[in-house]
Order: structure tokens, then C-alpha cells, then sequence
């Protein structure tokens, strides 16, 4: 497979490096990428890290997401663009992320993401989903881990990291045992407490 870093002149934007997994990403054609196997990691990393452009990226990380195959080098090339400020990138490596590792730094990076109010509502908002449906290869510990600091997000005094907690524990347990993350704080204790005595029932059941 070719994979050549163009050298654009002063001035003009840097061609993408040449491969022939261009018409694969841009085409969906993610079968025909599965068909080349794991070894196919190791190109979409050379090539993820060649490519310049956020929108060209973006279209690797996609295809990450898509594979949703473990790759610690993966995982340390999207890792850089953790805080990009071009949105649609940002988003794909934030759902992609979960999909490459069974790592707690991406863990909480997310929760870090989720819990900062200066945030755009929208990276706090897909990082609740990727909380929610992403992280594939945690271990169990891994994933109660994830649960309890999730729960204890119940406790925070933002209304709206507290909607986003109730929802990732839905996600993930089919379960809200009572929580209304808008009504006053009293009323939100007893349900709080059940998850608590939940989690532990759950991690002690391992």
C-alpha cells in the first residue's frame, strides 16, 4: 500500500497523502476494509497520522469507530486530537476513542469532557453517548469503574451533567430507579442511595 506525505508549497493547503484506502473511507465500504484484516490498523494509523486535514481525519477515525478493533496505536493517534477545535472531528475521535481501547485515561477524559461546563453543550453531549455505548472492550472492573463515577455524578450540583449521568446509566443497566435529575435535591437522595447499594451488589456478584 502506497502512503506518500506530500510536500505543498508555501501557501497552499497540503495535499493528503496518497493511499487506496481513500475510496474505502469515503465510499462506507467497510466490509471490504474488515476483508483486509487486523493488519489494515496499522495503515489507518500511518495514514491518520500523515493526513493533515481535519476533515480527511475525521474520515479515518470513522473508519476506527466502524472496525471497533483494539489498537493501542490507534488509540495514542486519536488521543492527540482529544481537544481539536474542529467539531466533527473532535466528536468522531471522542466515539472512536472507546472503540480502539480498554483504557481508563479515555474514561476519564470523557467524564472530564462531560463534567466541564465550558464545554460546547455539544462535545459534553458525545461524550455522554460515547460513555454510554462505546466502550466495548472494558473489563468488568473497567466498567464498574466507569459506573461508579458515573453515579456519583448524581450527586453534582449541574443540572444538566446530572441528566447526562441518568442517561449513561440507563444506557448501560436498562435501569433509572426513580431519578429525576431536575427535582430538588432531597427528593434525589433515596435514588442516588439505591444506585449505590445497586453498585455494590452488582461489583461483590463478579
Amino acid at each position: 500500500m502506497l502512503l506518500v506525505a506530500l510536500v505543498a508549497p508555501p501557501g497552499v493547503a497540503a495535499a493528503r497523502p496518497a493511499s487506496d484506502l481513500w475510496p474505502l473511507l469515503e465510499g462506507y465500504r467497510w466490509e471490504e476494509l474488515r476483508e483486509r484484516g487486523h493488519g489494515v490498523l496499522g495503515e489507518l494509523v500511518g495514514l491518520y497520522r500523515a493526513t493533515r486535514e481535519p476533515d480527511e481525519r475525521l474520515k479515518v477515525a470513522r473508519a476506527f469507530y466502524v472496525l471497533g478493533w483494539e489498537s493501542a496505536a490507534a488509540e495514542e493517534a486519536l488521543l492527540a486530537d482529544a481537544a481539536a477545535t474542529h467539531q466533527g472531528l473532535r466528536v468522531q475521535v471522542q466515539w472512536a476513542l472507546g472503540r480502539v481501547s480498554a483504557d481508563d485515561r479515555v474514561v476519564d477524559y470523557l467524564l472530564a469532557t462531560l463534567e466541564n461546563g465550558g464545554e460546547p453543550a455539544l462535545f459534553r453531549d458525545k461524550a455522554a453517548c460515547a460513555l454510554a455505548s462505546d466502550q466495548i472492550h472494558l473489563t468488568d472492573e473497567q466498567r464498574v469503574r466507569l459506573l461508579e463515577r458515573v453515579i456519583a455524578l448524581l450527586e453534582s450540583p449541574d443540572l444538566e451533567t446530572r441528566w447526562m449521568a441518568i442517561r449513561i446509566l440507563e444506557v448501560q443497566t436498562g435501569q433509572r430507579k426513580g431519578f429525576i435529575h431536575f427535582v430538588p435535591e432531597e427528593k434525589r437522595t433515596a435514588a442516588v442511595e439505591r444506585w449505590k447499594r445497586w453498585l455494590d451488589d452488582y461489583r461483590a456478584q463478579l
